[in-house]
């Protein structure tokens, strides 16, 4: 049996060179870079005015305080005359500053600004002011933002910016889903007495989804070799990771471990020190990952935050792969178990002092995801071989 943090450390040191693809900028946000952002121009291009007013000569000032208007210049348009003393142009937010102009007078300092062509300085501003200089957010050839970097909705916006519509990426990684059981039938089928519906393939594609990792479902797979081999082979075609909910623990008709190995797939892991979710396992061949889930829903729906959703980031070229971890006060006694850490849906309060109070949410175990799902995250009280202090347990958030 593996420990927890252990498996956390395969996925995490994993040698994998993630596949590089061009995507669109505006779809690209939440990826990782896969080259250095070179800057293609200075930003800004041009002197620009940063308010609306009049653009002027700072050192007129000294002799007069009433300006001529020779041109209106809104954003877009350029001035192309001749400056003369005493001389202004209206000017918009974000049109070019003329060239021998050094400041603009914002226009709540200005009168006559609306009515004619003579326009009067009723307050000064020091030479310079409201002017965006050319390069003084980057010059080209900057580096913007450098390889393997993530993408956010404000570096989108940069990129497009600079003129970039489409960059270079890690790609996300396509995974096929499998729920595996004799027992398991779909929501809306007829239910026999012995049955249960399948909530792991819609938890798990959920989550995946989610978090824009692309996911296609193959199905409920019958606990039998052919049909297992069956999967193997259309994952393999089909998939970069091949997910199974079920099948690998210990029972008569857990078949996956022994299969994939007959397959050719190395196991880097195989059952793990947490309640729930022991009977789990990865395993890898040339670029083909498999990981075989518990069959409970809730162990499931665990391990996707867990292992499955770090193991697709890792693939990715992400950096952090794991849950945000935190710590805060468990308000009711957390036993430890003697040689597995013991993880618990709770619910979660901030207190004014920024710490955390946790209530743990009553459940009925593994199969009870009706649970699970009212917890805001989920605690971890360590096994008895490492030191506990109920007042600073480790959580995370299910849904950040």
């Amino acid at each position: 049996m593996t420990d927890y943090k252990k498996a956390m450390e395969i996925i995490e040191t994993l040698a994998i060179e993630p596949a590089v693809e061009k995507r669109p900028v505006e779809e690209a946000s939440g990826y990782i870079l896969a080259e250095d952002i070179i800057a293609p121009l200075s930003m800004p291009r041009f002197d620009k005015s940063a308010m609306d007013g009049i653009a002027l000569k700072a050192d007129d000032l000294l002799e007069h305080s009433v300006f001529h208007v020779l041109a209106d210049i809104t954003a877009g348009s350029v001035f192309e005359g001749e400056i003369t003393p005493a001389s202004c142009v209206k000017i918009m937010t974000g049109a070019p500053v003329p060239s021998g102009y050094d400041t603009v007078i914002r226009r709540e300092y200005l009168e006559g600004y609306e009515e004619g062509r003579k326009i009067k300085v009723i307050r000064e501003e020091k030479k310079g002011s409201n002017i965006a200089f050319q390069g003084e957010d980057f010059h080209e050839g900057n580096i913007l933002f450098e390889k393997d970097g993530r993408i956010t909705p404000f570096k989108a916006g940069t990129l497009a910016a600079v003129g970039l519509n489409n960059i270079s990426v890690y790609r996300r990684p396509k995974t096929l889903f499998f729920a595996t059981g004799d027992e398991v039938y779909e929501p809306g089928e007829e239910l026999p007495l012995s049955g249960i519906y399948n909530a792991n393939a819609s938890a798990v594609m959920a989550g995946l989804k989610e978090q824009g990792y692309p996911v296609a479902y193959g199905g409920i797979i019958a606990d039998e070799a052919p049909a297992l081999l069956e999967a193997f082979e259309k994952g393999e075609h089909e998939a970069d990771v091949i997910v199974f909910s079920g099948g690998v623990s210990e029972g008569d008709l857990d078949l996956i471990p022994e299969l994939i190995q007959k397959q050719g797939y190395t196991i880097l892991y195989h059952k793990l020190n947490i309640k729930p979710g022991k009977p789990q396992l990865l395993a890898v061949k040339g670029k083909t990952w498999l990981m075989g889930l518990p069959g409970n829903p809730v162990s499931t729906t665990l391990s996707l935050y867990l292992f499955l959703l770090p193991l697709l980031k890792k693939i990715s070229g992400h950096r952090n792969l794991f849950p945000r971890l935190r710590c805060g006060r468990l308000m009711q006694n957390g036993k430890q178990l003697k040689d597995r850490h013991h993880f618990i849906p709770v619910k979660v309060i901030q207190k004014d002092d920024l710490s955390f109070e946790m209530t743990p949410v009553p459940s009925n175990g593994s199969g009870d995801i009706h649970a699970a799902a009212l917890a805001d995250g989920y605690a971890r009280i360590p096994h008895e071989g490492e030191v506990y202090k109920s007042k600073c347990t480790e959580f995370f958030f299910i849904h950040e």
